[in-house]
């Protein structure tokens, strides 16, 4: 049976993030108490930080869509106004 090349791309990415996040959390480990202690401490307060972000980027986002498809809200990029006079031919 023949692999696709997009599995196969996959499967060793997948072996790639494998060794990266390993890597990554033996140093964590190896690091001094304290400096762990210090990034455990702060997680909280990042996943608050980051719940508001992402509220703040879904409004502004949701917002700037609705100016910009139905024409209402806050529009970034007006259209140029239409000449009420057209040239004659």
């Amino acid at each position: 049976m023949v692999k696709s090349p997009a599995l196969c791309f996959f499967s060793r990415s997948y072996h790639i993030f494998y060794f990266f996040v390993t890597v990554g959390l033996r140093a964590w480990n190896e690091s001094e108490s304290y400096l762990r202690q210090s990034q455990l401490a702060m997680i909280p307060l990042q996943l608050y930080l980051q719940i508001i972000m992402a509220l703040i980027f879904g409004f502004v986002y949701t917002y700037l869509m609705y100016g910009s498809i139905l024409n209402a809200g806050l529009i970034i990029f007006p259209k140029p106004a239409r000449n009420p006079f057209p040239e004659e031919m």
